[in-house]
C-alpha cells in the first residue's frame, strides 16, 4: 500500500509540474501577443527604447527648428492676436509647428529627464546653458507642451537666462502667449512677476 501511495504521489507531482509549465508557457505567449498588439497600436512603444542622450539631442533639434519657424515671422500662439495679417502662418508651417509640439509632448512622457539638462555649446552657442522650458515659451509652444515641459522639470520655471535674466514667465509675456499659459506659469512661480530682467535691448525672435 505504501508503494502505491508513493507512486500516486509521484504521478500527482509530475502532473502538477506539467500543468504549471503549460500555464507558464500560456502566460508568456499571451504576454507576447499582447505586446505585439500594443506595438501595432502605438509604434515603437516596446521596440524603440531610445536612450536619454538620443532623446536629449532630439529635443534640442526640435527646439532649433522651432526657432527657425519663429524667425519666419509667424505666430502660432494659443489664442494670441496676430500683429499683422501678413504674419499669419501658412498651413504648412502651422502644421509643422504642431508636429514639433507633439514630438515634445512625446519626449516629456517618455524621457522627462532630458528637460533638466541645459543646452550644450556643441548644439547651439546661442542657447548655451539654457533649459527647454524657457525656449519653448520663447518659440511659442502650445499650452500642453509648456505644461508638460514644466512637469518634466519643475525647477526650470525659476532658473533665469544666464545672461539677460529672463524667466519662462518673461518670455510668455514678451511673446504674448495665451492668458492660460501666462496664468499657468505665474501660479507656479509668482515671484517671477517681481523679478526684473537685466536686458533692456530689443529682443530678437
Amino acid at each position: 500500500l505504501s508503494h502505491v501511495r508513493r507512486a500516486l504521489t509521484h504521478v500527482s507531482l509530475r502532473m502538477w509540474e506539467a500543468l504549471r509549465e503549460i500555464a507558464h508557457k500560456t502566460t508568456r505567449r499571451n504576454q507576447t501577443t499582447h505586446r505585439a498588439m500594443v506595438s501595432k497600436m502605438i509604434p515603437g512603444i516596446w521596440s524603440c527604447k531610445k536612450s536619454n542622450t538620443a532623446a536629449w539631442r532630439q529635443l534640442w533639434d526640435i527646439i532649433l527648428e522651432l526657432e527657425q519657424l519663429t524667425k519666419c515671422g509667424t505666430r502660432f500662439i494659443d489664442g494670441a492676436v496676430h500683429r499683422d495679417i501678413a504674419l499669419a502662418p501658412s498651413a504648412e508651417v502651422a502644421l509643422r509647428h504642431h508636429e514639433l509640439c507633439e514630438s515634445v509632448l512625446g519626449l516629456a512622457g517618455s524621457h522627462p529627464k532630458v528637460f533638466s539638462k541645459p543646452c550644450s555649446p556643441k548644439v547651439s552657442l546661442g542657447f548655451k546653458g539654457q533649459l527647454a522650458l524657457s525656449l519653448l515659451c520663447r518659440f511659442a509652444a502650445s499650452y500642453d507642451v509648456i505644461a508638460a515641459a514644466y512637469y518634466a522639470y519643475p525647477r526650470a520655471i525659476a532658473i533665469p537666462h544666464p545672461e539677460d535674466g529672463l524667466l519662462p514667465l518673461h518670455w510668455a509675456c514678451i511673446r504674448e502667449l495665451s492668458p492660460d499659459i501666462v496664468r499657468f506659469l505665474h501660479q507656479r512661480y509668482p515671484k517671477a512677476a517681481l523679478i526684473r530682467d537685466s536686458s533692456l535691448a530689443e529682443l530678437s525672435p
